[in-house]
């Protein structure tokens, strides 16, 4: 950021994203499961606008208790899958969050908070995409059981809480993109 001389804290330390995991004979018949499952959910909510990509990737958390500030993946339409591994029944597990309605954001407002990040900076991170203005009291905390499904926007905003206590939790994700 060129005003904001924040001290970065290093974000995500204890995430490990395994990108394009590589699944063994049984995964792969839940993920193909997973994938007609959301595909077919994602079709009847938004027909002919969103494709499976054809990898999933891993997200493994241990004890992350600086997670990156909530973001959005971008400004495009995007949507993610998540097969919850492992529950994250209270907030001091680091549950995902997600604040409803934010993808409605206009051009201006989002090209808007594009200038200030560049500007300024955000808490925990250093990207144009950072929620900067955005309270953790808007944020909905997403409580789930192992073999839960979400399917998130992630042109809106999302992310973490922060882990405080010491934590594990592990999801499964695909991504579906924008036709």
């Amino acid at each position: 950021n060129l005003f904001g001389k924040k001290k970065i804290i290093s974000p995500d330390k204890g995430l490990v994203d395994v990108y394009k995991y590589k699944t063994n004979e049984n995964q792969e018949k839940i993920t193909e499961c997973l994938t007609r499952l959301s595909s077919t959910i994602i079709e009847s909510a938004f027909p002919n606008s969103f494709k499976p990509s054809s990898f999933f990737n891993l997200y493994l958390y241990k004890n992350v208790s600086t997670p990156r500030c909530f973001h959005r993946d971008g400004f495009d339409p995007h949507l993610k899958v998540f097969l919850i591994l492992k529950d994250t029944k209270f907030l001091e597990h680091g549950p995902y969050a997600f604040h409803p309605m934010s993808y409605k954001n206009n051009y201006f407002k989002t090209k808007f908070l594009v200038g200030i990040n560049r500007l300024f900076g955000s808490d925990l991170g250093n990207c144009t995409s950072d929620s900067t203005f955005c309270s953790f009291k808007n944020m909905f905390p997403f409580f789930s059981e192992i073999g839960d499904v979400l399917i998130t926007r992630q042109d809106g905003t999302h992310g973490d809480f922060p882990a405080t206590i010491p934590y594990e939790k592990a999801a499964l994700i695909q991504n579906f993109f924008k036709i």
